[in-house]
């Protein structure tokens, strides 16, 4: 059991967090710490908030009170540039419609390497295959394009 000492950083920490659209509320009082290195998973019924959580995280939505912190910046009145550094740092996936259909699988996962670094071609598709590897892709999926 970690002590406070020796605990592990939290990579995202939300505490007393509400979200409301109008009268309705969708989190109320909601804490949330994930761990560095913890795998995770938003489960619920249709509804229930699990998008809205997410796009709390990601800068896509303020929750109405409470704070969030992802990999130690607070989001709560971030900077549009430290925003844009933040965004730097993570990757996500959206269920449908995550991928560009004029790209193949290699070109979709290698374009945010294109887009801010200055890595060369060869390196970003290498990275990519890699990447593609790790989550257990056969190397033929690569040069293929998203079914739509």
């Amino acid at each position: 059991m970690p002590t406070l000492k020796n605990r592990p950083e939290s990579v995202i920490d939300m505490h007393q967090v509400a979200t409301r659209f109008g009268d309705h509320t969708v989190h109320q009082h909601l804490d949330l710490q994930v761990p560095r290195g913890e795998i995770f998973a938003v489960i619920g019924g249709s509804g229930s908030g699990k998008s809205t959580l997410l796009r709390e995280m990601i800068l896509l939505q303020k929750p109405s009170a409470g704070t969030v912190q992802v990999l130690g910046v607070p989001l709560e009145d971030i900077e549009d540039i430290e925003a844009l550094a933040l965004r730097q740092r993570w990757g996500v996936m959206f269920q449908q419609g995550g991928l560009f259909g004029s790209l193949t699988v290699l070109e979709n996962v290698g374009l945010p390497l294109h887009e801010h670094t200055d890595l060369g071609d060869k390196l970003i598709d290498d990275i990519a295959r890699w990447k593609l590897s790790m989550v257990g892709l056969k190397p033929e999926v690569e040069n293929q394009y998203p079914s739509g």
